[in-house]
């Protein structure tokens, strides 16, 4: 699973990946850190795997598509 993310501290977007899911046992507490230089954000999602973060571009917007009736 990959998920785009904007950092609400530095306004930079990374990717968060889970990895190694489905570990046997209990899910934890696992950190994603903003892996931006300079910021220090984090926080804290349940899995049975572990997080990594890449810096990633702000997604392209999908263009807006109006259907007109005539």
């Amino acid at each position: 699973m990959k998920d785009i993310e904007q950092c609400p501290k530095c306004g930079n977007y990374f990717t968060v990946e889970e990895r190694f899911a489905g570990f046997p046992g209990c899910k934890e507490s696992e950190e994603i850190f903003c892996p931006h230089d300079g910021c220090d954000y984090y926080y804290t999602r349940r899995s049975n795997g572990v997080f990594q973060t890449y810096k990633a571009k702000p997604p392209k917007k999908e263009a807006n598509k109006e259907i007109k009736d005539k």
